[in-house]
Order: C-alpha cells, then structure tokens, then sequence
C-alpha cells in the first residue's frame, strides 16, 4: 500500500475536529517499538451534533514517528470528510492498513520527525435511528509509511465511541373508543373527532415524507390502510374504522430503524342501535337495576356558544349510532343511566327527552326535602357532577299527550358549563315523588344536550 492515495470521496456536512497526537516509542530491549491510543468522547455516545473529538497516539521514548495512520471502522452514519496536521492534508480514503471493513488517513514522512502530533479530522455524523459503533486503530513509522520504514506496534485495547438511537416514534393523538363502523379518533364515540395520529421524530426534529407501517391488534378488530405518510410536522393520520367488538389496539412502525410502537388499548363497542331524527325511529331506553328510562331525540337546534360544533346552526339531522344502558360508567358508583352515542358533527345541536322513574329509596329522615338531586355529567363535556335542576331561562314544549318536544328557541340559549365548547346541559323540566310503603320513588323529566349520564345515590 502506497502512501500518497489520492481522497477518494469527500462528504459535504457536520464538521467534528478529531484531535491526534502522535509520538514515538522507545525501543524495548528486543527492539520494539510500542504506541497506545485514546478516543474521546469514550464513553460518550456520538450525535449528529458532536462537535470535538480527540484521539492520542502515545509513547515515552526517544524513536520519534516520521509518518502515521488513523482507521477507523466504517458505518453508513459516520464519515471522514477530510483531516490535516500541521498544515498538512492527509490521504483519506476507504482503504486502511487495518484492512476490511475500515478507513484511515495518512501522513506521510512528517519532517522533522516528531514527538507530538495533532490531526484534525472533519466528519459527519448522520442522524441515524439503529445505534451505532465506531472502533478507532493507530499505526505509526519511523520513516515513510508502510512496510518499507520500521513500525510501531499497537499496544492496549483499540478505543471505541458510539451512539445511541436518535430516532423516535409514538402516537401524538390516542385512539379512543368506537362504535362498529364509526371512524376511530382521539375522541370516544366521535367519528369527527380529532384523527389517530403518529409523529416520527430523528434527533428531536420531524421526519417528513416517511413512510409509518399500519396494523390492528387483534387483525379484526379494526380496518384501514397498510400506510401513511408523515407531513411536515412527522405526524402521519391514522384512518382506520372499529370493525369487531372487543379490546383493539394501533400499531405503527417506521422504516429505517424507527421500530414499532403500539397505541394504548381501546374498545370497539357493538351500538345498540341506529337514532333516526323525529319521525323516525327517534325512541330508546333501557332498563336494569329497577330503573326505568324512556327516551326521546328531538329535533336538532341552534347552538349560539362560541366554538359549537358545526357552528352555530342546526344542521341538518343525520342517524347516529348509540347505546344505553343501567349501567354506571368506570369509577362512578350509585344508580345510574348511561347514554352515549357518536354525534356525526352534530354536536350538541342534538336535543333529547329523558324520563325516568329511579329504584326506590328509603326515606329521608326530615321527609321529601331531603331527597336528593339526581346528579349528571356529560361523557365529552363537564366530567364533574352536577345537580339536575329547573333552568329558569328555558321554556319547555309539551304536545297534546304531554310529551316533552323540545324548548322554545326564542328564550336565552342553554350553557350550563360556558368552559366547554358548545352547549352541554341538562334541564329538570318535572319532578315528582311518591311513597311506596316506607320507601319513595323519584320520577324525572328532564332536556338534554349532549352525551349524558345521570345518577342517584
């Protein structure tokens, strides 16, 4: 191998100063000559911001080294772009004395021979997702390099720097719960709500115009496409609609060494039905725990409150999927009834008529004026409990059988919780109470806007 290689490429980049001192070692008593070496930063890993690195080539002795050598092992992360000492440019290429798999630089006949020398080497660490290691070798000559000048022998354990993976992925917005057939998002029961979506990251800044891999966990429970792409700011959608009821789960993988990640668990609901607007099949209830619910959908209504859901008009009334039940949501104890349904960009336009005649209860010790309010709160709304109680501004409608069809649109609109968007209320419209032995019972009417729980303890 000849020392004066021409640089076979050079790469544009991050510029690293790589510092080597080169000394001469000592004859031993058999004639040897010995050099160490050192890299730093050791352990430290590398990044694509790394700045200074130094490396020594170290002896004690009065055989000072005419030329030098420094490999390193070669990584598809890591490049030397070029690398001077003293002034000097050094012959860089993919060929090294270490041989295969690794690239050096050389100097060449150094005159006058020297005790220390310093090689600046300029590099480019890529931004890399797969860790990676870089193992550092030295060699050293008395005269021109190669075997026509005696060398030094390399001494101790070849240095070695590293990197750890800078690269990451994750779920940005959460998939929540989903009826069959309803497009999963970030908000439960709510097709329309904002998408799935995954951020791919390299060294803290977005990934753009990457390709993440899409599944289900289990297959079945949910459908969608293979891909996505990411936008500018690394997040990819993720479009995918609740196929099979049961737990489910995303996963997302990105290629070039991003790996896999696996949303949190969510469940695919099986609706109990389709809620057609007035005239149609407009009716549910449910029973269990000794209460009774009937309900009714009303017609869709202005909601005027700053950021409603499809603005401030009724749109038009579109089937929603929904389930009811006697059953408290996770966390809430008591007797309730639970009522949740995907609202298809209607939001809280929608209004309903709830009657209930509640399990019976002991009587309070200073009679009817202890009972207890009924308490409610909405699914995606107000998650605090609040009284069922009459809403002075509002005006029910009732038609000719006594069934509650609505309130008058000319009074002040409802906002019972002006710190969540669109209107979410719940109006007590008649109360009454009734003894049964040493027991009484509460049936209610209320209006509500919004998905709705309500309970008695």
């Amino acid at each position: 191998m000849h020392c004066n290689v021409s640089l076979i490429s050079r790469v544009a980049g991050v510029l690293a100063a790589v510092v080597l001192a080169a000394f001469a070692a000592p004859a031993s008593a058999g004639g040897g000559k010995t050099i160490t070496l050192s890299v730093t930063p050791v352990p430290a890993p590398l990044s694509s911001q790394t700045t200074v690195m130094s490396a020594t080539i170290t002896n004690t002795g009065n055989s000072n080294a005419n030329s030098f050598e420094i490999d390193w092992s070669t990584s598809p992360y890591f490049k030397v772009t070029s690398a001077t000492a003293g002034g000097s440019a050094g012959n860089c290429s993919t060929w090294s004395t270490k041989g295969s798999g690794y690239s050096g630089c050389r100097f060449n006949k150094q005159l006058p021979t020297k005790t220390s020398v310093t090689i600046t080497l300029n590099v480019q660490v890529t931004n890399q997702c797969n860790a990676m290691s870089i193992s550092w070798y030295a060699y050293a000559w008395t005269g021109g390099c190669g075997p026509s000048s005696q060398s030094f022998d390399f001494q101790g354990t070849p240095p070695v720097t590293s990197s750890t993976p800078n690269c990451s992925i994750k779920f940005v917005t959460q998939p929540a719960d989903a009826f069959i057939g309803s497009t999963i998002t970030g908000a439960a029961f709510n097709s329309t709500g904002a998408p799935v979506a995954v951020q791919l990251l390299r060294d803290g800044a977005p990934v753009a115009g990457a390709n993440v891999a899409l599944s289900a966990a289990p297959a079945a429970c949910a459908t969608g496409p293979a891909g996505a792409i990411t936008d500018s700011s690394g997040n990819a959608a993720v479009s995918y609609t609740a196929a099979v009821a049961g737990s489910c789960a995303l996963r997302a993988s990105g290629s070039g060494g991003f790996g896999s990640v696996d949303s949190q668990p969510f469940n695919v609901v099986q609706q109990q039905g389709n809620l057609d607007c007035p005239g149609g099949n407009n009716t549910f209830g449910t029973t269990g725990s000794g209460i009774v619910l009937n309900g009714t959908r009303l017609q869709n209504v202005d909601d005027p409150a700053p950021g409603a859901v499809g603005g401030s008009t009724a749109p038009a009334c579109v089937v929603v999927p929904y389930v009811v039940s006697a059953t408290c949501p996770t966390g809430i104890t008591g007797n309730c009834t639970n009522f949740v349904y995907d609202p298809l960009n209607q939001g809280t336009h929608m209004g309903f008529s709830f009657h209930w005649e509640w399990p019976l209860e002991p009587i309070p010790p200073n009679g009817v004026d202890g009972i207890a309010p009924t308490l409610q709160f909405f699914i995606n709304g107000s998650a605090i409990a609040l009284d069922l109680d009459l809403c002075p501004e509002i005006a029910p409608r009732y038609d000719a059988n006594g069934n509650l069809t609505g309130i008058d649109p000319t009074k002040p609109p409802l906002d019972q919780d002006s710190s969540v968007p669109g209107t979410q209320a719940g109006c007590l419209v008649k109360r009454t109470t009734k003894q049964v032995g040493d027991k009484v019972q509460v049936v209610e009417d209320a209006y509500v806007q919004g998905d709705y729980t309500a309970i008695r303890r």
